[in-house]
């Protein structure tokens, strides 16, 4: 399934790994926020590196992405559409 990633992280060692952890699993949309596709399990995984990354130093929001929703999203003046592919 497909998911939303934004964070707010003000240390800025965090902020590159973490912003480099989810280059790895997707795109990035602006400079905190990211699309990812993950299985169940890759989920889970991810969110364990996220928690033993960040500890108590970040908030990170991770929002299902469903198909439908997918659809409907819109981008004004975006660069490229983005696409994610697993």
């Amino acid at each position: 399934m497909k998911r939303i990633v934004a964070f707010d992280v003000s240390d800025d060692k965090i902020r590159y790994r973490l912003g480099k952890l989810l280059l790895s699993k997707g795109v990035r949309l602006q400079e905190s926020v990211f699309a990812i596709q993950v299985s169940a399990r890759e989920l889970d995984e991810l969110y364990d590196a996220i928690q033993k990354l960040v500890g108590d130093k970040a908030v990170v929001h991770i929002f299902p992405l469903c198909s439908s929703c997918e659809e409907k999203t819109l981008a004004i003046n975006a660069a490229y559409q983005y696409c994610v592919i697993v």
